[in-house]
């Protein structure tokens, strides 16, 4: 798991627009989006690292089990139970141990949980929790589900529900940060070439500074991670953020092809406000 941290480089451009209805005597507001773009990103983000790894495992595992009869293996930095560890017999459960490697001190705790049947299976759900579950500081309580919905134009449909997820900030600290997510989206997963693509999803949240999120996949650029690259490093989200009052204070997008459209590190987010423009760097690393 890598570290994800947020590297800002805000521009205003023009200048803030003010109503002829508006006090005089009250200020402009600016809003930088910092907080509530870094929210979205790092709680997305570490889901989606979360999903990786376990598609890794769950398509090696037969193999993995072959050469571990005991269901007891490492895996990348994980120690991964599997049991029963007979490879035949379903349901089974399975647990993602970080603290039992320590091959990484950006995250600790472990994933746990049951797989039905067959990972490539159509009908085949997997239901996992994260238990105490630390990355970067952040802990994540939250249980996602992928249920497996078949073929799909030469690819494995799945369907990964994200609800009443919770991000802690600097747990360590023990701050009252938080921030909420859900997220209800399409994942095609082409075995040939592993090429995970995100072609439909939508999803919201409240950001540890009290502003909502929301975010739909653009169906002409869908997110894309290839087997060889760590990121995203395609696909575009439809932005939308919002005051505790529900009204719109920007939209725009977020942008994994910046800037060259090649495996990289690096997203753009772009929001327009009421008369100026935010440009965020996001560094995934």
């Amino acid at each position: 798991m890598r570290k994800l941290f947020l590297l800002f480089l805000v521009i205003s451009l023009g200048i803030i627009y003010s109503g002829c209805n508006k006090d005089p005597e009250e200020p402009d507001k600016y809003y930088d989006f910092n907080t509530v773009s870094n929210d979205f990103m790092l709680t997305y983000l570490i889901h989606a690292e979360a999903y990786f790894m376990i598609n890794d495992v769950l398509l090696s595992m037969e193999d993995s089990l072959e050469v571990h009869p005991d269901g007891v293996y490492q895996y990348d930095s994980a120690l991964v139970t599997i049991n029963p560890p007979d490879i035949d017999v379903y349901p089974k459960t399975f647990v993602l141990d970080y603290d039992a490697t320590r091959a990484l001190d950006s995250i600790s705790g472990k994933i746990s949980g049951t797989l039905s049947a067959k990972y490539l299976e159509t009908g085949t759900e997997i239901i996992y929790l994260f238990d105490n579950y630390i990355v970067d500081g952040n802990k994540v309580v939250a249980s996602d589900t992928l249920l497996n919905n078949g073929v799909n134009n030469g690819t494995i449909s799945f369907e990964q529900k994200i609800l009443h997820s919770a991000l802690i900030k600097d747990w360590s600290v023990r701050t009252n940060d938080m921030v909420t997510f859900d997220m209800i989206q399409s994942i095609y997963l082409d075995t040939a070439n592993l090429q995970i693509t995100i072609p439909e999803g939508n999803g919201s949240g409240r950001a540890s500074d009290s502003l909502q999120f929301f975010v739909d996949i653009n169906t002409d650029y869908p997110l894309i991670k290839e087997a060889n690259c760590e990121f995203f490093w395609d696909g575009i989200f439809d932005y939308v953020v919002k005051e505790k009052d529900d009204s719109i204070i920007g939209e725009g997008v977020i942008d994994f092809w910046f800037p060259q459209g090649v495996c990289d590190k690096y997203a753009i987010i772009i929001v327009d406000g009421d008369g100026y423009r935010v440009e965020l760097q996001f560094n995934m690393d």
